[in-house]
């Protein structure tokens, strides 16, 4: 499978990936492939192409410690690529797949700061979301006992 991507360009690699993350199908074989194929042409990639693929990735629950250490390794020389709700899906994303990647949570920090009048509350408060799961590892996030009634 990992030679048949070479064939794929990262448009096609990118909205593939986000049509399984929509469909809701773990294709393991398919996902590892990306995750292996993918770390050498990240260039190629967009900002919302790469969001949109750690989005699927999380909504999949499929976490490929190399695959993600590549992408934050990458992003912060292309923060200013990333739109506010690409740096906030990222974030979110992130964080489900509770994955901490210390070196692009500081590239943020200093990043987006500058751009905060760009952020809608949704954004803010998925970026918020994201940080949380990432401090909450291995713990359940409370969710509302409230009742109507």
């Amino acid at each position: 499978l990992p030679e048949k991507l070479a064939a794929f360009s990262e448009q096609n690699i990118a909205n593939a990936v986000y049509s399984l993350g929509v469909l809701k199908f773990r294709h393991t074989g398919f996902m590892q492939a990306v995750c292996v194929v993918v770390p050498a042409r990240l260039e190629g990639f967009s900002a919302q192409g790469l969001a949109n693929m750690l989005w699927a990735l999380s909504t999949l629950h499929f976490s490929h410690r190399h695959f993600l250490r590549a992408v934050c390794e990458h992003m912060p020389g292309r923060l200013t690529d990333f739109d506010e709700q690409n740096i906030s899906n990222t974030v979110h994303a992130l964080g489900r797949l509770q994955f901490i990647h210390q070196p692009i949570l500081l590239a943020l920090c200093a990043h987006v700061p500058y751009r905060v009048t760009e952020f809608k509350v949704q954004g803010i408060a998925t970026m918020v979301s994201g940080l949380v799961l990432m401090c909450c590892c291995d713990k359940q996030v409370p969710r509302s006992t409230s009742r109507r009634g």
